[in-house]
């Protein structure tokens, strides 16, 4: 079953059953979920260090996004920062104002930068979530090909 929240606050749902006839009990003919829902779109700032997208994880579009998330999508190409969205560059300490999380894909701290850096600390200090995607390189690359008849 799928609800849609339709105002922000505590939703509570109910689902129940009919009672069947010489039913011993009907405390299990109902059971109820809530659920908190935001006043706001959940922020994502998305940072990767990649000249290229690559095949394993592409980059977040606006239209793969649920509607419940406000998406900022930042790569490194050689010649900088370029904001994926709409025109922007390099992120900022500013950047991390009303997010819920931040993901960080290959980018060591020089990347970014030292004032970038310590706002993530504080920027989790403060209880935001951030996943760190590591490794020599941002994502795993393109598998390598076997050689037909190996």
């Amino acid at each position: 079953m799928r609800v849609t929240p339709t105002r922000p606050g505590l939703a509570v749902w109910t689902a129940s059953v009919d009672t069947l006839p010489g039913e011993v009990t009907v405390r299990n003919n109902a059971r109820q979920v809530a659920v908190e829902v935001s006043p706001n779109k959940l922020g994502v700032l998305f940072v990767r260090r990649r000249a290229q997208l690559g095949h394993d994880l592409p980059a977040p579009r606006p239209g793969r996004v649920t509607r419940a998330s406000a998406l900022d999508t930042r790569v490194r190409r050689r010649g900088g920062w370029r904001r994926l969205e709409k025109p922007g560059g390099a992120p900022t300490a500013a950047d991390l104002k009303n997010l819920a999380v931040v993901v960080l894909d290959g980018v060591a701290p020089a990347d970014v930068g030292p004032e970038f850096d310590a706002a993530i600390s504080g920027f989790l200090r403060g209880g935001g979530g951030l996943l760190v995607l590591g490794g020599g390189r941002a994502g795993t690359g393109p598998l390598p090909q076997r050689a037909p008849g190996r």
